[in-house]
């Protein structure tokens, strides 16, 4: 084996070695970006909603707007039972469970997805 041969060899182990830390850390900030854009974009009566979800341990999947005319969604790691959240924070119009099963404000035109 030539010395050229091994710092090719070496060159890619240390690219995987870097590629890896990099996409981890590319993960880690768009975890971060989705969970600030979906605290800071709520509207204020999903605020709290959402706030206790978290608190329970779920996380944001996904976080955003297909179109302008479309609602914010904002989409949970886990389920949850949207029903269920809305009787225990005695959560009131323009707040609604829609027949898909997410919480929706018809105000604001957002929404909390849970996983199903």
């Amino acid at each position: 084996m030539r010395p050229t041969d091994l710092l090719q060899l070496l060159g890619v182990v240390v690219l995987v070695i870097v590629m890896g830390v990099v996409l981890r850390l590319r993960r880690r900030g768009k975890v971060m970006h989705d969970v600030t854009y979906a605290t800071d974009e709520v509207c204020e009566h999903l605020k709290r909603p959402l706030d206790f979800l978290l608190a329970q341990g779920l996380g944001i999947a996904q976080v955003g707007q297909k179109a302008p005319e479309f609602p914010l969604e904002i989409h949970l790691t886990g389920p949850f039972d949207p029903h269920a959240v809305y009787k225990e924070l005695e959560l009131e119009p323009p707040v609604h469970v829609s027949e898909r099963g997410v919480l929706i404000c018809k105000d604001d035109w957002c929404e909390i997805h849970p996983r199903t």
